[in-house]
């Protein structure tokens, strides 16, 4: 009678455990979205002139995406930051006389590989760039509003990736549903991760030539950084 008693609380508990998994599993898919174990995949587009734009760094043409939007992906807001100007704040980006296609996302920071860094990777493996400062913008494809012909602007939405300053993607969330259906100009910002966007050394600041480069924030420097060109570039060019 006892046997039979521990054999049946112990089949209750393999069968209570196999239901939490399974129902954890079902609510981390519905908190978290598909997109946190699947990276978006991008398929090469063709440009649409009505997409080009002029900006201060040069002009830029983006396609047409899904939801009616416009979409530019991999606009530069900073210059590469490496070799000399590895670990220290982020600088203008040069500027272009050609035009920018921006029709493709720009490969993440440099991190190890997890569900957030938005491309194919596997556990240990170090993914991503060190030139990695780009934004990315979708916007509704409205004539009416948002145009040469208004002054009326739609609002902005700046995502910035979480992932605890050490991993995360810009591309890890597409923004045309928002645009599409919210009437927002969604905008998801790059930025410098791990020690490559948090490092302070005394090296470092016995060289630095100003305080923003002594005070190992990179990546928070980064976000300012993509702010400020979000702020400067969206009164002037009509997305």
């Amino acid at each position: 009678m006892v046997k039979s008693k521990w054999a049946f609380t112990i089949l209750i508990l393999i069968f209570g455990t196999v239901i939490i998994v399974w129902v954890y599993g079902i609510f981390d898919r519905q908190i978290y979205g598909i997109r946190q174990y699947t990276p978006p995949i991008f398929i090469p587009q063709k440009a649409d002139p009505a997409t080009l734009r002029a900006t201060e760094s040069g002009p830029v043409i983006g396609f047409n995406g899904l939801k009616d939007t416009h979409v530019w992906l991999g606009i530069p807001y900073a210059s590469p930051p490496m070799g000399v100007l590895r670990w220290l704040a982020p600088r203008p980006s040069e500027s272009w006389e050609e035009t920018l296609e921006a029709l493709y996302p720009e490969s993440p920071c440099t991190q190890p590989w997890s569900r957030l860094s938005g491309v194919d990777g596997s556990e240990g493996m170090v993914v991503g760039d060190e030139d990695c400062l780009y934004l990315n913008i979708w916007a509704p494809r409205s004539a009416a509003v948002n145009s040469a012909q208004t002054e009326e602007q739609l609002p902005v939405m700046v995502w910035i990736h979480g992932g605890g300053n050490v991993v995360g993607s810009a591309t890890h969330l597409s923004g045309h549903k928002l645009a599409g259906t919210q009437q927002v100009v969604f905008v998801s910002i790059g930025y410098r991760l791990g020690h490559l966007g948090n490092f302070s050394h005394r090296a470092l600041r016995n060289t630095a030539e100003t305080r923003l480069d002594a005070s190992a924030n990179f990546g928070l420097l980064d976000i300012i950084s993509g702010l400020s060109w979000i702020k400067k570039k969206y009164s002037k060019f009509r997305w």
